[in-house]
């Protein structure tokens, strides 16, 4: 759907380049000035991709005077098919209000805190609502995330959030994703009056700076398409070094992976925008040693097997780890299509190739992709049987447990 300002349909506004750089942007990110707002056009154009009817929004970092989400959402409340807005924000020394519109009528309160989204109030709030919405605090993005996780979110962010330890576990498990709106060359946020450093003044005189890799985070369906990423390049030693303290093969660029190893591979975190969750799974990240120097930071990931369970239309079951009586435990109950996936990095599946013999576990160090099938061959008929059947019981659980045993060693040696 078109989104709507004043009445007209959004367009870029007309911008006038500066000579200053971009530097002081990124040195007030790193000095935590969270002073940078967002345009309502790049509000406007990220919204048309979902479908919020019948939903309430939360801006829990939007001061109702003047932010951009506030308007946005109020103009196009109809439209967009909202059952509520609320907005709430931190008090610079102004104050903290709490801001409610509901199609017709507008109330506005004072907060009894600082509007700190952290706060039991605004937590309270958070709990009332559908759908967060806004742009956080640069500073506290990783916070945020995992604090908006608990509802379905959309937030203005970085790529640069796969890095922090409290968001790469909900990429990895494909709790959060990218947003539709493609920004490889950044994002234009207006400043204020008083900055130093910007890059652009806009019609009206706003001063705009532009922040690299900005993009979208949400947990929301939305009608991005998850393409298949086409590999053209085939796998050779030469091209491909092996890390020096890990055993996963450098691919320097996206476009770069080979399309016959199956192995894991460290990939730059631009991967991102490319990834397929039914064509690839993500495993870990971080930097690596190269012929004795430390790499950019990198995602390693391996492709998806034939045979392995998509990530569309498969429970995923996740668990502090896995041993062969939690095996037992969980597909008792369990759909035998579920798969059971632990926060140490093993995934166990139940197979059973035809026969009503062959049934058994097959395992994967999620590190490493190895992988390996335990079967039961003729000692039990059924599934069910296996767990009154002591004969197999001990057969099968020596293996299974030394095995992931021997991985773990593994990891530690390397």
């Amino acid at each position: 759907m078109k989104i709507y300002q004043n009445g007209q349909e959004t367009n870029d506004a007309a911008l006038t380049t500066c000579n200053n750089t971009n530097e002081g942007l990124n040195r007030a990110r790193s000095t935590k000035n969270d002073e940078f707002y967002t345009q309502y056009e790049d509000i406007a154009l990220e919204l048309e991709h979902y479908d919020l009817k019948g939903k309430s929004v939360y801006c829990p970092c939007d001061d109702y005077r003047k932010s951009q989400f506030v308007k946005c959402f109020t103009d196009n409340y109809e439209a967009l098919g909202l059952t509520g807005l609320c907005a709430t924000n931190y008090n610079l020394g102004d104050g903290a209000y709490k801001y409610e519109y509901d199609g017709r009528n507008t109330f506005v309160t004072e907060l009894q805190g600082d509007g700190d989204f952290r706060s039991e109030e605004c937590t309270s709030i958070r709990d009332d609502y559908d759908v967060i919405i806004t742009n956080p605090p640069f500073s506290l993005a990783g916070d945020f995330v995992v604090w908006a996780a608990k509802k379905e979110f959309l937030i203005l962010g970085n790529t640069n959030l796969i890095t922090l330890k409290n968001v790469f576990p909900l990429i990895k498990k494909n709790k959060i994703w990218l947003g539709c709106t493609n920004y490889n060359t950044g994002m234009l946020f207006r400043l204020p009056d008083d900055s130093a450093s910007f890059k652009y003044v806009d019609e009206h005189d706003n001063k705009l700076g532009r922040v690299s890799t900005s993009c979208w985070w949400t947990n929301l369906e939305n009608d991005r398409a998850y393409n298949i990423l086409v590999l053209n390049k085939t796998y050779n030693p030469e091209s491909y070094p092996v890390y020096d303290d890990c055993d996963a093969i450098e691919v320097s660029k996206v476009c770069n992976i080979p399309c016959d190893y199956d192995g894991v591979m460290g990939v730059p975190i631009t991967f991102l925008d490319k990834f397929n969750p039914d064509q690839f799974i993500i495993l870990a990240i971080g930097s690596f040693m190269l012929n004795g120097r430390k790499t950019y930071k990198r995602i390693l990931i391996r492709r998806r097997k034939a045979n392995e369970a998509n990530a569309i239309g498969v429970r995923e079951v996740e668990t502090d780890s896995i041993d062969f009586k939690k095996l037992c435990e969980f597909y008792k109950s369990a759909n035998k299509s579920d798969v059971l996936r632990s926060e140490d990095g093993f995934s166990a599946r139940f197979v059973n190739k035809g026969n009503i013999w062959d049934t058994g576990f097959e395992l994967t160090d999620e590190v490493s992709g190895k992988s390996e099938t335990f079967m039961l061959g003729n000692r039990v008929k059924d599934f069910v049987s296996l767990l009154e059947h002591k004969e197999a019981l001990d057969y099968i659980e020596y293996d299974i447990d030394f095995w992931l045993y021997c991985c773990q060693e593994e990891r530690k040696a390397a």
